[in-house]
């Protein structure tokens, strides 16, 4: 099963980025460890929410086979 999620910001729940995952608790974890990101974006969202003391939320929008 492939899931299509969204990383939700927490303090207003906009998307951020959505993506795709075979297994979307290890891939929240992996989102959410500060590691260098090729999407620029991303890892400047990341890192202000780390400083903020707060994680990234996912959303699974669909589960396809």
């Amino acid at each position: 099963m492939t899931y299509i999620y969204a990383l939700l910001d927490p303090r207003d729940s906009r998307v951020r980025y959505v993506g795709k995952t075979v297994n979307p608790r290890a891939r929240l974890a992996s989102h959410n460890c500060l590691s260098s990101d090729r999407n620029v974006y991303l890892g400047r969202w990341k890192a202000k929410l780390k400083r903020l003391g707060m994680r990234a939320q996912m959303m699974i929008l669909d589960s396809v086979p």
